[in-house]
């Protein structure tokens, strides 16, 4: 007897009917298993060197039954997409043309391959030059450290590859969304820091998201390096949204809170770096001035952010916000739960290195914030006109909540920042107009807004569009239809814009 399968079998279509107000997502896997054997994983294990395919005409039905029903988004949850590059290569043509003929799914996300070659490149060339592409990028690395990489049994793409996939994001303004594990086995405080400041060298500026190494049952690393590399753990309760529901049974996650090379209060110091690093950087706050001081003055962003991080501690609000991110981590580490109050929303483990950036604009201090980090780059000596362009770009760049509703605008300053900094155009002091835009629904409450911090850091929330007016001497990747579509009404030609949606 043949067993039908869910999806097709027409079981869902009588409940998608009867809630048409309802924005589906899905999952949907084109094979099963994984041939790598990542010492923090137990999915290798169970199924190492097996990977089964499923039959292709049914991935292409289930992908075709998903688009007609208007989903919203998909998530391929293969281990390694791309590691059949002929085959997903086709998978991502019918993605493309679901998206061209339905308009749906409106995103989807990937795991890409562990070690790609260059055809799973061609794929990511061929998505980002897809119509109706709107997405970022998932490109998994959890540690640049050659040691701890040999320790996890993991091997990343070559640096080169990732730099030409970040170069081929920015120019599209479509984030690159990449992870770090902290807690991994021979990671201490510098290599640590050192993983930050490789990606924005390598062009990574949007999306990292920082994950707390867990001891999963059968894991290699729970079983074997657990004793090996002395590694502390504590069950937290509260990592992901929603852990406090009271309808379900209380469960935990064992997440390591120290090993030999990094022990707990070494490891606390790691996390609030990793706080800094997401409030004046990847949250986009103050992304733009430490990519230019980095690329016009030659400065490091190791040395740049050090210096940074010194001054910040002198604002009151800043080194209270950096005290009680502190005690809430330590919280998770030595009881389980954070015990952190709402800021408009709930705050749960897997969040909490947002809360200063969503605090920000619940206290109203993102202005004074600026005059504060305006003050710190007078030691850099910039002229006049050029630190303040850099800054009106910066401090529009980023979306204050309560100035939402000016977008979209047109920014008018006195240098070609955005086309130095993303096309690698000469730095020229000429007048120049861009085009700013915020993405999103601009009649949503300042909960939502908070709360897409953590929802939405895929797709690059927070952060303008930016499109550049008459820019016929500027090399100007293009962007599809489908990113268009999410941006508004501005026109995909020359195209600036740091769209990606989750």
């Amino acid at each position: 007897q043949t067993c039908a399968l869910p999806i097709l079998s027409g079981i869902f279509d009588q409940m998608i009917a009867d809630h048409p107000d309802v924005t589906w997502q899905a999952t949907l896997e084109t094979n099963r298993g994984c041939p790598y054997a990542c010492t923090f994983c137990d999915w290798g294990s169970l199924t190492y060197n097996k990977v089964k395919k499923f039959e292709l005409q049914r991935v292409f039905d289930e992908l075709e039954w998903m688009a007609r029903h208007n989903f919203d988004w998909i998530s391929i949850t293969d281990a390694n997409f791309g590691m059949f590059p002929e085959r997903d290569g086709l998978i991502a043509d019918k993605i493309i043309e679901c998206q061209e003929r339905y308009g749906s799914p409106r995103t989807f996300s990937v795991a890409w391959a562990k070690n790609q070659k260059k055809e799973v490149i061609d794929i990511v060339k061929k998505l980002l030059d897809a119509r109706g592409f709107n997405q970022g990028l998932t490109l998994s690395v959890q540690s640049l450290d050659l040691d701890v990489l040999e320790n996890i049994r993991r091997k990343n793409m070559e640096m080169n590859k990732l730099n030409e996939v970040f170069e081929l994001c920015d120019q599209r303004n479509i984030p690159a969304y990449t992870e770090l594990i902290l807690g991994l086995p021979g990671e201490t405080l510098e290599s640590w820091k050192r993983n930050f400041y490789a990606l924005y060298d390598l062009n990574q500026h949007t999306g990292i998201t920082v994950f707390q190494a867990q001891l999963l049952e059968n894991a290699e690393m729970n079983l074997l390096q657990k004793k090996l590399f002395k590694i502390t753990s504590q069950p937290v309760t509260d990592y992901f949204a929603g852990s406090y529901s009271v309808e379900h049974i209380e469960e935990s996650i064992d997440v390591i809170t120290g090993t030999k090379d990094m022990p707990t209060p070494i490891m606390l110091d790691a996390q609030i770096f990793a706080w800094f690093q997401t409030t004046f950087h990847i949250n986009g706050f103050a992304t733009l001035v430490a990519r230019f001081i980095n690329k016009h003055l030659g400065i490091s962003y190791d040395g740049y952010y050090a210096d940074l991080f010194d001054y910040a501690m002198t604002h009151p609000w800043l080194d209270k916000e950096a005290e009680e991110a502190r005690q809430y981590f330590s919280n998770w580490m030595t009881t389980g739960k954070i015990n952190h109050p709402k800021i408009g929303v709930e705050i749960h483990g897997w969040n909490i290195i947002h809360r200063t950036s969503m605090n920000m604009h619940q206290e109203n201090c993102v202005d004074d914030l600026y005059d504060f980090l305006e003050s710190f780059l007078l030691r850099y000596n910039l002229p006049e006109d050029l630190l303040r362009s850099l800054m009106k770009l910066q401090r529009n760049y980023y979306i204050k909540y309560d100035d939402r509703h000016q977008y979209p605008m047109k920014l008018e300053i006195d240098y070609n920042i955005w086309d130095y900094l993303s096309f690698n155009q000469p730095l020229k002091q000429i007048p120049t107009t861009y085009l700013l835009d915020f993405p999103e629904d601009k009649t949503m409450s300042l909960n939502r807004f908070l709360e897409l911090f953590y929802f939405a850091r895929r797709r690059n929330f927070g952060k303008a569009t930016v499109e550049r007016t008459g820019a016929r001497d500027v090399q100007v990747a293009k962007r599809g239809q489908g990113a268009a579509k999410a941006q508004g009404s501005f026109s995909v030609k020359k195209k600036l814009s740091c769209l990606a949606i989750q």
